[in-house]
């Protein structure tokens, strides 16, 4: 009995110090999570390292810290073409599907996109729609789709995105193109018709840069996915959204691991934990942009939901293919086309507006 009893309280001590020794590992272990946006709210990430003792460093891409490079971190949040780029170069980890039983709570409308047709890589944490961000009381002319940006009425007052697969996918919606087109015609196409408009632009810039745009009246019209849109029109109510007449579509972010990663375990831990359902709910609130969770969706509060920028109708919003666009050699094509765009704008109201669009960081109140 004694000899049962020694053995039991040995057993005990060793198992507790082997979960003092896990906890102690963990507590030593730091995560680094990328996000091409900031899309993923600090309280989140505060709750994992208190459930887990894992600590997260959040870094956004174009920091000092990612040093524009994609897959020196554990976990990424980017969207589709990044992703798609990095799997085409083998970069991207397969995820263990035993790992993360809560990526369950994504809907399927979601998953098996053409780039990862079965969820081996990716996992989808958040949308947004692509519009129009404008300001009614300082133009007359009625601002309802795509053309408004190319057919001169608002010359010297319209801002474009400095980035060429918005650019490009904006021209293709504007010609009744795919934004998905892998034909080279199509590229070309856009490309003349984004040269035709400059004299029309008044510079080109990012995201972070419209809300100081149109802050100081430098600008009338511009397209802004609707997560950032939100954002700007909290500040600046006087400001309209509209999803163009001729259609648009969806921008999808996923979280990925990469190969490089040497805490794939760890990661895997993170991203089963930004994938329930409570979380992906948060994250949606906190970045403006919307959930691809039925279920997390149902857990926002009324205001949310019936928020039409961050959900609009459902069957419109069906018709709105997910952007992936271009892909090798036609993606770069594209982008030395845009390169060539910008170089040779030369226009003066460009170069002034330029200086005045100081970029600033995408804030969010927590939720």
């Amino acid at each position: 009995m004694k000899k049962l009893l020694s053995f039991g309280l040995a057993l005990c001590l060793l198992l507790t110090i082997g979960v003092a020794e896990v906890i102690g590992h963990h507590h030593q272990t730091t995560l680094t999570l990328y996000s091409q946006e900031d899309l993923v709210s600090q309280r989140v990430l505060n709750a994992f390292t208190k459930e887990t003792g894992i600590s997260v460093e959040y870094c956004l891409l174009g920091s000092d810290k990612a040093a524009g490079d994609p897959t020196g971190c554990d976990l990424l949040l980017a969207d589709t073409e990044v992703l798609q780029e990095l799997l085409a170069e083998d970069q991207l980890a397969d995820l263990d599907e035993s790992l993360l039983e809560q990526r369950a709570a994504i809907d399927e409308a979601y998953l098996g996109l053409a780039f990862d047709p079965d969820n081996r890589y990716t996992a989808p944490a958040l949308w947004t729609t692509m519009g129009l961000l404008y300001s009614p009381a300082r133009t007359d002319t009625r601002v309802t789709g795509w053309v408004n940006l190319f057919d001169g009425r608002l010359e010297g007052q319209i801002l474009m995105p400095s980035d060429s697969r918005t650019a490009f996918s904006v021209a293709l919606a504007a010609l009744g193109l795919d934004v998905n087109t892998q034909q080279p015609e199509d590229i070309a196409a856009a490309a003349s018709y984004l040269s035709q408009q400059q004299p029309q632009v008044a510079a080109y810039c990012s995201q972070e840069q419209l809300e100081a745009a149109f802050a100081s009246g430098k600008a009338v019209l511009a397209p802004c996915c609707a997560g950032t849109a939100i954002a700007i029109m909290a500040k600046l109510p006087e400001l309209s959204f509209v999803i163009p007449s001729e259609g648009s579509w969806r921008t999808l972010y996923s979280y990925a691991i990469p190969a490089a990663s040497q805490q794939q375990e760890a990661a895997h831990a993170l991203l089963d934990f930004l994938c329930r359902k409570e979380n992906l709910a948060k994250n949606g609130a906190y970045s403006g942009y919307s959930t691809p969770s039925s279920q997390a969706y149902d857990l926002l509060d009324s205001a949310w939901q019936a928020n039409p920028l961050a959900y609009p109708d459902p069957e419109q919003v069906g018709q709105f293919p997910i952007l992936l666009g271009q892909e090798g050699q036609l993606r770069a094509e594209r982008q030395v086309r845009w390169l060539l765009i910008q170089e040779s704008m030369e226009l003066e109201t460009t170069a002034q507006h330029r200086d005045e669009l100081v970029p600033e960081s995408h804030t969010n109140q927590e939720e």
